[in-house]
């Protein structure tokens, strides 16, 4: 290794090691469901980003069956979300009010996304 490279190198290796297993990020399947056609897939996932704060947010990607794929919804997770095909081009996704949506797509690969409020799946009644 060069001298010149050598201080670029050690940099590196403090921050990988700073970040350390502290900043972990567990990522959950929580159910997947296929379009009636089979064309598309929307799998919902829990992302824990572990740590003090915990933090954890739920993330509804579609994938097409060539592979495309794209996140389309996010809230911070405090309730469960539900969602549900409609028909081969409608995909609904419910969320209660106390989440927090921080991204809701209103259409992908032309599949349309209808985000709409639920308070029904709220756990923590105020």
């Amino acid at each position: 290794m060069s001298s010149k490279s050598r201080p670029f190198a050690m940099g590196l290796l403090f921050t990988v090691l700073s970040i350390g297993p502290g900043c972990s990020s567990d990522v959950r399947l929580v159910r997947s469901m296929v379009a009636p056609n089979g064309l598309w897939r929307a799998d919902w996932y829990d992302r824990s980003a572990g740590g003090a704060a915990d933090a954890s947010t739920d993330e509804v990607r579609l994938t097409r069956s060539d592979g495309a794929t794209s996140v389309v919804f996010e809230a911070a997770a405090s309730d469960p979300i539900h969602i549900e095909w409609l028909d081969n081009t409608h995909l609904e996704i419910a969320y209660p009010r106390e989440d927090s949506v921080l991204k809701a797509d209103k259409s992908f690969g032309g599949i349309q996304l209808i985000c709409r409020e639920d308070l029904s799946l709220r756990r923590h009644q105020r």
